[in-house]
């Protein structure tokens, strides 16, 4: 009876050493199960940086040393899922932010198939659409053809890009992996927040600074993110935006008729400044504010016409002489506009967030 006793005693001690083995964090902390330990609330102030070719999630994650991986600042279910950067994909075991493979890796040899290098799991295909079931007869995760997992040896199949360049073609606007985002203009998939290293447009070309990235594979301007989450592209000083080719253009010059010489009749030197005084109010063609130009030892006496109500450098008045405001100069902003003469940032970069007025980014 006495050791019946014991038994049923331990039995009733053990669910309260197990219930209570997740509830010993500080009032500050919570548990995290995935690494059994305990984590601080909220962001760190001065979090860690990950190790090279590892990031961590930008929507509520940072790295953590003591774990070697990335930790949320709240439990998991109270926040929404990892999100990586653009051309990177969540790894569930590790919890870290992984490069995604560039096309056609790793390659292909004549010997047997090696064990996959990708940081992703190895049984996901790298296709963005279903992907074509490969000529061998094997399942997936041991094919008898010399080809590795990850590429079926069908050439119909696309593999899955890591940069705009050579974005998938989904049959629909639903097929675009996560991270990615449908761009119907072209038809096709691009990864939020644009390429890690976006590619340099050719010359007589440019691009919007704010939210477009060159696509050398579709030949033209995409954006970072959903056009309709953006403000409409504005190119840079002295360029053009063509809607139908998404690319900028070297604004045309403009002709302008020859100075008119002043009277060489004695005693009408007045007549010349009349007239110099009202080509000056017409600088510009309506609704455009002429800017002086800065050289090296400052203003240069020419001028060039700017739209201040939307004009990124010179938002509200012309900036040469100190007026109005650079909106591509606002720390910690991604994207940023100029709307009717005032700077509005849409959204902000890794470690800031956007203010409640939507004029500035914080800094985490």
């Amino acid at each position: 009876m006495a050791v019946l006793s014991r038994i049923l005693l331990l039995a009733a001690a053990v669910p309260f050493v197990l219930a209570t083995a997740s509830k010993s964090c500080k009032s500050n902390e919570f548990y995290f199960s995935q690494r059994d330990c305990c984590v601080t609330r909220g962001a760190p102030p001065s979090p860690p940086a990950p190790p090279k070719n590892t990031q961590c999630p930008t929507n509520g994650w940072s790295w953590n040393a003591g774990q070697g991986c990335c930790t949320p600042h709240a439990p998991p279910e109270q926040q929404a899922p990892p999100a990586c950067n653009g051309g990177w994909s969540w790894d569930k075991s590790g919890l870290t932010c992984n490069p995604i493979p560039p096309r056609g890796y790793p390659p292909q040899s004549s010997s047997a198939p090696s064990k996959p290098t990708t940081p992703a799991t190895p049984q996901k295909p790298t296709t963005p659409a279903y992907p074509t079931k490969p000529s061998s007869p094997a399942v997936p995760e041991k094919p008898t053809t010399p080809a590795t997992p990850q590429k079926p040896t069908t050439p119909a199949t696309p593999s899955k890009p890591t940069t705009p360049a050579t974005p998938s073609t989904p049959s629909t606007p639903g097929n675009c992996d996560s991270g990615h985002f449908y761009f119907g203009q072209k038809d096709c998939c691009l990864p939020h927040g644009g390429p890690p290293a976006p590619p340099a447009p050719p010359s007589g070309n440019q691009c919007p600074p704010s939210g477009w990235s060159w696509n050398t594979g579709k030949g033209c301007c995409v954006p970072n993110h959903p056009p309709s989450q953006m403000p409409p592209p504005q190119c840079p000083k002295g360029w053009d935006w063509n809607t139908n080719d998404l690319k900028c253009y070297p604004t045309p010059p403009t002709t302008t008729a020859p100075p008119s010489k002043p009277s060489n009749t004695p005693g009408k030197p007045a007549h010349y400044k009349r007239h110099a005084k009202s080509r000056s109010v017409n600088l510009c063609p309506s609704g455009l504010q002429a800017c002086a130009l800065k050289g090296l030892t400052g203003l240069t006496g020419d001028y060039e016409c700017v739209d201040t109500a939307t004009e990124l450098t010179s938002c509200g008045g012309c900036a040469s002489i100190g007026a109005g405001q650079d909106c591509t100069a606002i720390e910690g902003a991604w994207n940023v506009g100029c709307d009717q003469g005032a700077c509005k940032v849409y959204t902000c970069a890794q470690g800031f967030r956007l203010s409640l007025d939507g004029k500035s980014c914080t800094k985490l």
